[in-house]
């Protein structure tokens, strides 16, 4: 599945590294990707090569148009969980 995730804070970079260990194509996005911290970033990316980095408006559509919606976000919550 391709997958974008908007932001490149670090809760972003985990995000996308534990999904694309789980064998999906992620790109992150950023809103200037220019902008970002050479050093800072560059060695998270040398730690993940297969998450694609591109600006908030590239990630969010491909080559068909904008990523269709899925809806509205619905939070599951294990019963034993302390969340």
């Amino acid at each position: 599945m391709r997958i974008a995730v908007l932001g490149t804070g670090s809760v972003g970079r985990a995000v996308a590294a534990r999904t694309a260990e789980l064998g999906h194509q992620v790109t992150i996005g950023t809103r200037d990707v220019a902008a970002i911290r050479p050093g800072e970033h560059a060695h998270w990316a040398a730690q993940h090569p297969e998450v694609g980095l591109a600006t908030l408006a590239e990630a969010g559509t491909d080559r068909r148009g904008p990523a269709p919606s899925a809806g509205p976000l619905r939070v599951r919550r294990d019963h034993g969980s302390n969340l």
